[in-house]
């Protein structure tokens, strides 16, 4: 079976939900669809924390719900960091990983000094 997730529970998610079901049963396939509404508070202090640091690394987080066992990966078009000043400005989240140019950076790390990188 296969398992999807749709993130937003307005009628975009609900309309492609739906359309994925009904595709999935003319084909005869099982399908698993989670509804995932992110906080809007959440997305919000992202974006915030974006925009004051900008810089020249690419930028991916994974969220997690430990709760429920799911881990969503966003990788933003466009988007580039300073990775030392995003880095100490979201390292209170304990749902995100961050990943920057394709590593990962641990949070006990960003605890430390770290010089401001361009």
């Amino acid at each position: 079976m296969k398992k999807v997730i749709i993130i937003g529970g307005g009628i975009s998610g609900l309309a492609t939900a739906w359309l994925l079901r009904a595709k999935a049963q003319a084909a005869g396939k099982e399908l698993e669809i989670s509804l995932l509404d992110l906080e809007l508070g959440l997305v919000d202090y992202l974006l915030q924390r974006i925009k004051a640091n900008p810089g020249q690394c690419d930028l991916t987080i994974r969220l997690r719900d430990p709760d429920e066992s799911y881990s969503l990966g966003l990788v933003p078009r466009k988007v580039r960091v300073n990775p030392s000043g995003f880095a100490l400005a979201v390292r209170e989240l304990d749902s995100i990983d961050l990943w920057i140019n394709g590593n990962r950076v641990v949070k006990e790390i960003l605890e430390k000094d770290i010089p401001e990188i361009e």
